[in-house]
């Protein structure tokens, strides 16, 4: 199992491989690492001002990927790192943001999601629930409530209205967190796809790693209930009950 990496030769090996590696008198110089841990390579693409060199550095000023003679002329002065360390650190950074999105925030954030619209199918499941106990109430009383019903059932039309829309402006949001998480999980997927630095770094540039805000809270409304009273035509609005 080749779980080992020479940075040096670009060459994955095994244990046994990487022990006679580091013996070796031509290789025992060589930077050996995990695999996870390599310097990343990067394709070889020629510097548009000076053609018949390679890009292997990126300078620090100006964040673009320049050749050896770019450091005597258009850079000089202005500092530099490896490109391939500088490809590495910003492609694994990118990685880590999107295993974090993938694996953690956009899970938690879709089962936020299901909580707040379970929590708007509960609260309209108990209006029913009220409004069933209210019509049983009222047929057993029949004419004599008729006004009282018509009352009672506004107040419970303001009731549902209210708090349904409160939970599903609720849902709502998280439903827009959930989409600003897919869309910028594919920003930094599409980010990484070339290998080429002169593609990548203004990528980079392009889709900063973004200070999300923590994943928002799901609120559910305490159920509202009905108390039934006994029947008695005196006393009629008192025994019919009210919304609590």
């Amino acid at each position: 199992y080749s779980e080992f990496y020479c940075n040096a030769c670009h060459q994955r090996m095994c244990g046994e491989c990487r022990d006679e590696h580091q013996k070796h008198p031509d290789s025992s110089q060589h930077e050996v690492c995990r695999y996870e841990d390599r310097t990343l390579t990067v394709s070889s693409v020629p510097c548009k001002l000076h053609p018949r060199q390679q890009l292997t550095l990126c300078c620090k000023k100006c964040h673009q990927a320049i050749c050896a003679f770019c450091t005597t002329k258009e850079h000089d002065g202005h500092g530099f790192l490896n490109l391939e360390e500088v490809y590495t650190k910003n492609y694994k950074t990118r990685i880590e943001e999107i295993r974090k999105i993938r694996d953690d925030m956009l899970p938690k954030s879709r089962l936020r999601l299901k909580e707040s619209k379970d929590a708007t199918l509960e609260a309209k499941g108990n209006v029913e629930i009220l409004k069933n106990s209210m019509k049983e109430q009222a047929n057993r009383i029949k004419v004599l409530v008729d006004d009282i019903l018509t009352k009672h059932l506004q107040d419970l039309q303001r009731y549902e209205a209210s708090t349904v829309e409160k939970l599903e402006n609720q849902e709502k949001v998280m439903d827009s967190y959930v989409t600003r998480l897919q869309t910028l999980l594919e920003g930094y997927k599409h980010s990484i796809s070339s290998s080429d630095p002169t593609e990548f770094l203004p990528e980079m540039s392009n889709t900063p790693i973004v200070d999300l805000d923590p994943i928002p809270e799901v609120n559910k409304e305490s159920p509202r209930n009905f108390s039934a009273g006994k029947l008695n035509k005196d006393e009629i609005s008192k025994q019919f009950g009210k919304l609590t």
